[in-house]
């Protein structure tokens, strides 16, 4: 669900199966996470909700600031809730095209620190770290 109020949008909702498919069989405490074994599910991660409020302003003609702040909440877990942050600019061009640039944070739990690669199972890494982006986007 999303409600909105000029440039502000706040989002709610839940998922409707496990959360990315954790479960007590392959993401349990105490050998699920690497970066903190005391985290992991307890139960059905089913309905894990969240909350989500973001901003989109514009300052100036075709130039956006951007903001997001979040929060993930994992039903039947410990150490595993998130709340994450973007800030932005973007600047929209003619013919649909856009450029922006964001950072993007997080509350960084451990639990997500030495993650391993769905790709090849050995590769780790912090996959709730703090991030840059750059994008061209391209509207049809």
């Amino acid at each position: 669900m999303a409600l909105s109020y000029e440039w502000l949008t706040f989002k709610t909702g839940t998922t409707l199966t496990e959360h990315f498919g954790w479960s007590t069989n392959n993401s349990p405490v105490n050998g699920g996470f690497n970066g903190d074994l005391a985290a992991g599910v307890t139960g059905s991660t089913r309905y894990s909700p969240f909350v989500e409020l973001d901003a989109a302003y514009e300052v100036a003609e075709g130039w956006t600031l951007n903001g997001q702040v979040g929060h993930q909440t994992i039903h039947n877990s410990t150490g595993l809730d998130i709340t994450y942050y973007k800030a932005g600019v973007s600047k929209a061009f003619a013919d649909g095209w856009t450029v922006g640039a964001s950072y993007s944070a997080s509350s960084e739990p451990n639990a997500y620190k030495r993650f391993l690669s769905l790709a090849n199972g050995t590769s780790a890494s912090d996959i709730a770290r703090d991030k840059f982006f750059v994008g061209v986007n391209k509207a049809f």
